[in-house]
Formats: structure tokens, C-alpha cells, sequence
């Protein structure tokens, strides 16, 4: 099984978290890892939370493809597609009443954080994600406006305390 906090140092790999593998389906999260020369904190970023935001999505692949582990302090850690199912199936946004929910359960991956490892398909992709992530140091959601959406260029930066919000600041 793909660990991806088991990536040797000064190398770069990209695998597979198995979720779910059943007649039904077969569930993995994907994940690529560029883990440094020397130790640091742990970034992660993430795309796809809602299926057909494919700016997230490709700003992930390509910050991984980009990241050199020769020359980075610390791990790099992406998902770059949080919901599979639900992105292999192109569901989109379109309402308050359609969120992108996976095609097996019905539920919106949004709403059930952390998951749950025992629950529906979608529960259980929550889970896989949130036990890589709660692992990180950061974590940078690349978001981009789903399919029918248009977004002018924004961040959201949460305030929780002096240290964490200069970190954030300077990130």
C-alpha cells in the first residue's frame, strides 16, 4: 500500500491510497509525494474537492511536476483529485441541490469531513483524504470555480493566532 509519508528523502513518487476495491468499485485516492533532501515542514495541496473544478486540479499536477526534491526542505504532498468517483463522472455544480455528489451515494464529499472509514463510498474517500492531510504541517486547497462557475482571482486566509498567521501571510 502507497504510504505517502514513507517517500524516501530527495526523491519524488506518485501512487495510490486504496479507499474501497469491491465488485462494485474500486476507490483510491491519488497522491504524488516530492519529499526533499533535507527536513522541513510539510506542505500539502489539494484540487478536485468538487468534480469539475479542473483549475485546481491541474494547479496541483503541475506544482508537483514542478517541484524539484533536490532543491526543497521538506515534503510536498498533493491530491490532486479528492473525489474521484465523483470527477471520473464529470458531475457538476449547478445548485444549491446538486454539490458534486458522488454517483454511488448521493453525498457531496464537502459535507462529511472527516469521514468515516466504516461509512457510504464518499465517507470513506473523506476519510482517506483527512488522514493524509492531518499529517501536514500546511494545506493549500487549489480552488478554481466548478465547471458552469466564474471566479475572479481570490484567496481566503483564515486568522487563528499570530504565529500561524505570519506563516500564512508569508506562504
Amino acid at each position: 500500500m502507497f504510504d505517502p509519508y514513507k517517500v524516501p528523502k530527495g526523491t519524488k513518487e506518485f501512487g495510490y491510497v486504496p479507499v474501497v476495491n469491491n465488485l462494485l468499485v474500486d476507490a483510491k485516492v491519488p497522491v504524488g509525494v516530492v519529499n526533499g533532501v533535507e527536513e522541513g515542514p510539510t506542505l500539502a495541496g489539494t484540487g478536485g474537492l468538487y468534480p469539475t473544478e479542473y483549475c485546481g486540479v491541474e494547479s496541483a499536477s503541475r506544482l508537483y511536476q514542478l517541484i524539484d526534491p533536490e532543491k526543497l526542505r521538506g515534503r510536498f504532498i498533493t491530491i490532486p483529485v479528492m473525489n474521484m468517483p465523483a470527477f471520473q463522472f464529470k458531475l457538476k455544480w449547478l445548485n444549491l441541490r446538486s454539490t458534486g455528489s458522488s454517483p454511488f451515494d448521493g453525498v457531496g464529499i464537502n459535507n462529511v469531513f472527516p469521514g468515516n472509514p466504516e461509512g457510504k463510498l464518499t465517507e470513506r474517500i473523506a476519510h482517506a483524504n483527512y488522514k493524509i492531510l492531518s499529517k501536514a504541517d500546511y494545506h493549500v486547497d487549489f480552488r478554481g470555480g466548478d465547471f458552469p462557475e466564474s471566479h475572479l482571482v481570490h484567496t481566503i486566509q483564515l486568522r487563528v493566532g499570530e504565529k500561524v498567521d505570519k506563516t500564512t501571510a508569508t506562504m
